[in-house]
């Protein structure tokens, strides 16, 4: 294994260029550069842009956040027939009331 330098040419002789003259080093540099530039770009508009992703400056249109209310059935008026309202839902606390105090017959 070889720990020295490698040996330079005397000052007085010229260096021999390479034989791909450096050309391939220095074209993937210039596409690097673009590239990066390119980037740059990008993103320095979307930033001057306000990030608007393309929304053409249109105004976002809310997005609801429940359905709107239905409205609610008429309420239908208490019964005070006995057999109306036997084995039936209570339509209100004032029927139920009336049904308790009129309808039920006492135990013996």
């Amino acid at each position: 294994m070889n720990l020295n330098p490698p040996e330079l040419p005397p000052e007085d002789e010229p260096l021999i260029p390479r034989p791909d003259g450096g050309g391939m080093v220095l074209k993937v540099g210039l596409v690097a550069f673009a590239f990066g530039l390119f980037l740059h770009g990008c993103v320095a508009l979307s930033v001057l842009d306000g990030g608007s992703g393309g929304n053409d400056g249109a105004a976002a249109q809310p997005i609801p956040t429940r359905p709107p209310a239905t409205p609610s059935p008429t309420a239908l008026p208490d019964r005070t027939a006995c057999n109306e309202i036997r084995g039936t839902a209570y339509r209100s606390e004032r029927e139920r009331q009336f049904f308790l105090a009129n309808c039920l017959t006492p135990t013996p």
